[in-house]
């Protein structure tokens, strides 16, 4: 009887134990630092992040007509981001980017939709499409993501040939988990 009463609780603790460290676990399979060689985007309008390797070809979008005082008049382009393209072809590209309104994303009947987490904890979902050679992987946030936000979404569209992608596929995957929300405040 005494036995009993005294497992509970270590059993208890062994729980708990366990549960902290499954969840550090997690925490550290999303951790994200960023390489020496990679440089950061900031994008002020959509307040986001973004890292990539400084050797990638750039250019960003959308922030040409954009001043931090502009309201949303309708002449504002409705989106902007960070485009890279590879190997000077600009069929071979990434395209992060804020949106005004929400981002959605249809799944073909092919698609492959994976769940993400970034390293920062933002969450979303992956939609990947692969046909031939060609490799389409769209990726949206969740609007949970964004509270006290005027129905802004960050999202992205990998477009590239298979054999790009996999020669690139580390700095890719660094690159969407270190996509994070810049706080408003700072």
């Amino acid at each position: 009887m005494l036995r009993v009463k005294h497992s509970r609780p270590l059993l208890l603790l062994l729980f708990t134990c366990l549960c902290i460290s499954g969840c550090q676990g997690n925490e550290s399979a999303n951790r994200y630092t960023k390489p020496e060689n990679y440089i950061t985007h900031d994008n002020s309008r959509f307040n986001f992040s973004v890292d990539f390797p400084d050797a990638w070809e750039y250019t960003l979008d959308g922030m040409e007509n954009y001043k931090p005082e502009d309201t949303g008049l309708p002449e504002e382009l409705p989106q902007a981001g960070v485009e890279i393209i590879f190997d000077n072809d600009p069929e071979q590209r990434i395209f992060v980017y804020g949106q005004n309104g929400t981002i959605t994303w249809d799944a073909r009947e092919n698609t492959v939709v994976e769940e993400i987490v970034t390293g920062s904890g933002l969450k979303g979902k992956s939609y990947t499409d692969l046909s031939d050679n060609n490799l389409d992987i769209y990726f949206v946030f969740d609007d949970n993501n964004f509270p006290g936000y005027r129905s802004r979404s960050v999202g992205g569209i990998i477009r590239m040939n298979k054999d790009v992608y996999d020669r690139n596929k580390d700095d890719i995957e660094l690159m969407m988990k270190s996509i994070r929300i810049i706080n408003k405040g700072s």
